[in-house]
This record gives C-alpha cells, sequence and structure tokens, in this order.
C-alpha cells in the first residue's frame, strides 16, 4: 500500500472512503482531514467522504488545492458521515477490511 503521509495523530492515512484523487496542482489526496467539534468533543474527521455530489467533489478539491476555507455544507456533510460511523462504533476514517472481515461478509451474503 502507498504512503499517503500521517495524520496529525501520527496514524497513517490511508487509500480514504473515495480512493486517489488527483489534485490541479499535483499530487493525490485520499483523505482530507479537519478538526471539528462532534458531540462536544473536538476531533478530526475526513471530508473527502461518500455521499457528495460531483460538484461537491471538485468544489473540495479545489479548496484542498488553494487551502482555501471549508463551507459549512461541505463540513457539516462531513459530520453527519463522522457521526453516522461513531453511532456504528466504527472509526471515522476508512480502514481496509481485514481477510477475516471479507470472509464473514463473504459468508453472510451466502
Amino acid at each position: 500500500m502507498p504512503d499517503y503521509g500521517k495524520r496529525a495523530d501520527g496514524s497513517p492515512k490511508g487509500p480514504g472512503w473515495l480512493g486517489e484523487i488527483a489534485l490541479p496542482k499535483g499530487g493525490v489526496a485520499t483523505e482530507y482531514t479537519v478538526g471539528t467539534e462532534i458531540g462536544g468533543k473536538e476531533m478530526d474527521i475526513p471530508m473527502l467522504v461518500p455521499g457528495l455530489s460531483k460538484k461537491e467533489l471538485q468544489d473540495l478539491i479545489s479548496i484542498i488545492d488553494s487551502e482555501s476555507d471549508i463551507p459549512d455544507s461541505l463540513l457539516q456533510k462531513a459530520k453527519t458521515h463522522a457521526l453516522s460511523r461513531i453511532e456504528q462504533g466504527e472509526s471515522v476514517f476508512y480502514e481496509e477490511p481485514s481477510i477475516i472481515d471479507s470472509i464473514i461478509n463473504l459468508l453472510k451474503g451466502l
């Protein structure tokens, strides 16, 4: 797996929810992490999450490339995704399933 760098907490970044996204100025983004308050706690969450429209994704790519401020509408979408993951007891960041998890999910589908 490629080295995508590290998050502020030192944990390695992964392939992200949407995979590698090419940036106009070069390079790729897999995660774009922001700090925000969720449930009364400050925490880091990814901005590149499922559910973004094509336009929202393009807007976010421009924001990442230019280091502009993130509109509240995009931050809210990321927060909604993060809350959903937290409620499921899962990480807000994409984690590749282990081989065991993949086999269990495959067997559940039979």
